[in-house]
Formats: C-alpha cells, structure tokens, sequence
C-alpha cells in the first residue's frame, strides 16, 4: 500500500516537472521569437539555460484579481476575464521606439511577459562574471542595433527611453483593463468597478492585482411609450482602471426646446427591452464585444434628434451598426427606448433605402438584412447593384465584412445570402412599382 502512494506521489510529481519543462519550452519560444522580430536574433545565441529558466519562472503575472467582493463570480467566469484580457492584452500594440521610421510594434502581453523582465534582468549586474559577460553581449547586440536599456549598470539605472517605454506600457495595460471592465458592464445587468490596482510580488512573481468590487444595477420606476410601467437602468460604467462607477449624464446638442439648458446634463436612462434589442440585432458579435462598444457609444455620444427623438450612433470597430432610440422625458431625462439596426426604417439610412429601392420592413426582414449576422457571414460583390444601394443610402460600411468580423462569436452560427439572391428580389420590386 506504501509503496502504491509513494509510487502515485513520485508519478504527480513527474507530471508537474513535465509541464513546467512544457510552459518553459513554450516561453523560450515566445521570447526568441520577440527578439527576432525586434531585430536583436543575434543575441540569442547568448542565452544560458540559468537566464531562460530563471525568467520563465519569475515572469510576471498579467493579471491577479480578488474577487471576494463580487458575489456572482464563480471560477469558470473568472478564468474567462482572464482569457479575454489576455487576448486584448495581445492585440494593443504600442510602437517600440521613438526612432523616426521605426515600424516596430509590442504588444502589452510580449512586453510584460517577455521584454520587461528580460531588460530588468540584464540590467542587474550579476556576481558571477561568466553570467555578466553574458550580460554584456546581450546588451552590446541591442545596443549595436540602435537600443540602449541600461545608462549605468552598477547602480542599475535605465536610459530614459527605457523609461518612456515603460510608461507608454503602463497606460495600455490600464486602457486594455479598462475595454475588459467595459466588457463585464451592462446598466440592466451589472456594474463591475476595480477598487485598487497595484503592482506587488506574489509566489515569487512580480504582477498586477486588481480588486474587484460589483453592484445591482440603479434602476428606477418610469413608463414606456405606451405608459406602461417599466424600470428604467441608469447607465453608468467606470471610466478608467482605477475609478469608480460613473452615473453618465450628458448635453443633448441641437436642442429644439427653446426653455431648455444646452449647456446642462441631464441623467441617461435605458429600459431593459433596449439592450435585448440590442443583442438580437447584433447577431453573431460576441456579448463581451457588444457590452464594450455600447459603453464607448455613451462615451463618444454621437447623437442627434431625428424626428422628434434622439439617435445615439453605436459603431463596431469604428463601422456604424444602428442606433439607440431616446426619447427627452418631462421629468427631464434622457431615456434609451430601443435599438434599431441601420437598415431599419426608422433609422435615416433605412428610410433611404426604402426610398430608393422601395424596401419595407418585411422585405428587408425576407432578405435577411435587417440583423448584423447576415453582413458577417456573406461576402457581398463590392461593385454589384447591391453594393451602390447601400453606399447611396449611408451604409456601405456594412459591407466592410473583415473589419466587423473582428468581434464574431466563434460559437454563433451564420447563414449567408447571396448577391443575386437580393438583387433578384430588387428587381421584381422594380417591375411591381
């Protein structure tokens, strides 16, 4: 029976060496890679086994959180903020020097996992004059290719560049957190703040830890357009990595009400059947990616009065998708009503293409058109009919299929339409009118 446990301890213990020696191999291969990239592959030959595994194991930790005050979040949810912050954290990239011409780029991942604790390590003069030298000719190749990291290495002083890197950095991570708190906060859902970041050492690995704190969402009693009683969600997010909710209120412009403030704020409020619309509307985008950007539509509040209500513009990687519908309530709010598609009649792009194609509601609902999925998953001919109706009725954007695709939900399921499909439905609508 001993000899089983101590067999079944020895084997866990195997497993555990095993995959250290995995995630290791994986690091060396990210960190040659960067430096390959960076133009310094003339150092790698530098490397000694001691310095690969010494920042394989001391690699700083992305993001740590402390979840104790949200109630909700169990593990699996929290291992998705992770992997999504993580991905952003891979996708922002930042220009890697300040040389004129210099087209390289790092991202927030390569920089903090790779090139930080690398530089960092070099810039510590080791005892051991055979790690030293080795020091030395890593620093010489990154000086011979136009880097200088360290301006005095006994008293472990890096250059100034060095620094400004650093702290060009420092703000991406906070803007990577603050697209990853943007993606947990919805007004009818719930809010998700960071109460404290800091970077400080855990398990012998230097990294950031953010407390998170949660609340229920603020909502109040109000009617809708019909004067049925509905919560209206006040609408609110943080505005940065280190903030607090904030409760939006905002100038309306262009105000055709003689007796109101242009300059005044006024509270912003939505009703939950909003954000559902808003989801089925925009099909086949992931929920993280539509939370995101409908926060960055309050932020850049893009609005206007259309007749006699309030279009807020919402936009997809800078592509214009719809709108939220508001009405200026006589308690003097601001109140979200719905979403509607660009396409949809009520929207100045749906009324042009109405008019000049004699499209309604049903037709474009028949044709697919009227939801963001059937633009993501076919790829229509840019110089067909199709193509100049929404480009003359302000929509052509939705065409711009690989730049939408950015947000696809990997688990959605798209159906295409064809061009000739549509064109041939035009056509009969051509011969009916």
């Amino acid at each position: 029976m001993s000899k089983k446990r101590k067999q079944t301890k020895q084997t866990e213990y195997e497993r555990r060496k095993i995959e250290e020696a995995r995630r290791q191999n994986l690091y060396v291969k990210r960190l040659f890679a960067l430096l390959k990239y960076l133009g310094f592959g003339d150092a790698i030959p530098y490397f000694d086994k001691s310095l690969l595994k010494l920042l394989s194991c001391t690699r700083p930790l992305l993001l740590r959180m402390d979840t104790s005050g949200v109630k909700y979040l169990d593990g699996n949810y929290k291992s998705f903020i992770q992997h999504e912050f993580y991905y952003l954290m891979g996708r922002h990239k930042v220009p890697f020097s300040e040389q004129e011409g210099d087209t390289r780029m790092i991202s927030c991942a390569d920089y903090f996992e790779l090139w930080m604790p690398l530089t960092f390590q070099l810039g510590i003069a080791m005892n051991k004059p055979s790690e030293r030298a080795g020091q030395e000719r890593i620093l010489n190749v990154f000086k011979a290719h136009g880097t200088v990291i360290v301006s005095d290495r006994e008293k472990e002083r890096f250059t100034d560049e060095f620094n400004r890197l650093f702290d060009r950095m420092n703000d991406q991570y906070s803007s990577c957190l603050t697209l990853q708190l943007y993606q947990l906060c919805n007004p009818c859902i719930h809010l998700i703040w960071i109460t404290k970041l800091q970077f400080e050492q855990y398990k012998n690995r230097l990294g950031h830890i953010a407390w998170l704190a949660s609340r229920p969402p603020n909502w109040i009693w109000g009617t809708d357009r019909k004067g049925e009683r509905r919560r209206l969600y006040r609408v609110g997010f943080p505005l940065g990595a280190r903030d607090d909710i904030y409760w939006h209120s905002a100038r309306i412009p262009n105000n055709p009400y003689i007796l109101m403030d242009p300059d005044r704020r006024y509270e912003i409020y939505m009703q939950e059947h909003a954000v559902v619309r808003m989801f089925e509307r925009l099909d086949g985008v992931a929920p993280q990616v539509i939370n995101t950007y409908m926060n960055l539509s309050f932020i850049e509040w893009d609005v206007d009065w259309y007749k006699g209500s309030l279009l807020i513009a919402f936009k997809l990687f800078n592509q214009k998708v719809g709108y939220f519908f508001a009405d200026f309530t006589k308690e003097r709010r601001i109140v979200i009503r719905t979403f509607y598609f660009i396409t949809y009649d009520h929207t100045p792009e749906g009324e042009m293409l109405s008019s000049y194609a004699g499209l309604k509601a049903l037709d474009k609902k028949y044709l697919c058109i009227d939801r963001l999925s059937t633009f993501l998953a076919s790829d229509f001919d840019r110089g067909s009919k199709l193509a100049t109706l929404f480009r003359e009725a302000g929509c052509a954007h939705l065409l711009n299929r690989e730049a939408l695709r950015s947000g696809i939900d990997s688990e959605a399921k798209l159906t295409s339409v064809s061009n000739e499909f549509i064109e041939k439905y035009l056509s009969t609508l051509d011969m009916k009118a």
